[in-house]
């Protein structure tokens, strides 16, 4: 499928990019469906592929040794998948999984090194993009303790 720019723009990301990085990235993409309860990776599984979406919903789970889960973080078109390989690893810490269906081009990991290493403003999108994500699962963290703690506040007022 020939990827155009109109395409790109759908994601946040690629939207940012020049037209020229724009016409590098379309041959290094493939527009594919995503739908409810894929499993795009498994937790520390090896990562061939990011996401970029452009609609639906990937839900970044992790994995507790109990088989339960807690969520890290929901990435939809503002964002894309796979900052550990950004980050020097080769593996995904979290399970990946689709909590909405919709489209994402998905680029080979070796596409986006490459990229990454050679496009000053890609890297820098990127680099921007994951102290976004960085903030938004940090804030999740303390808005996780923070409901704990009033949940048990509100355990002790319970009479039973």
């Amino acid at each position: 499928m020939n990827i155009n720019f109109n395409n790109l723009s759908d994601n946040f990301l690629l939207s940012l990019l020049s037209s020229d990085e724009q016409a590098t990235i379309s041959s290094a993409v493939k527009l594919v469906p995503v739908n409810i309860g894929d499993i795009i990776c498994e937790s520390e599984a090896k990562l061939e592929y990011v996401y970029f979406p452009i609609s639906g919903m990937f839900l970044l789970l992790y994995i507790l040794e109990n088989g339960g889960s807690a969520e890290i973080s929901d990435i939809g078109k503002e964002g894309f998948v796979g900052v550990p390989i950004l980050l020097g690893g080769e593996t995904m810490p979290h399970q990946v999984i689709i909590q909405g269906s919709g489209e994402a081009f998905r680029m080979p990991v070796y596409h986006l090194t490459k990229l990454f290493t050679q496009s000053i403003s890609f890297r820098n999108i990127l680099l921007h993009y994951m102290q976004a994500l960085m903030t938004q699962i940090s804030q999740t963290a303390v808005c996780n303790s923070h409901q704990k703690l009033i949940k048990d506040f509100a355990d002790g007022f319970s009479f039973h």
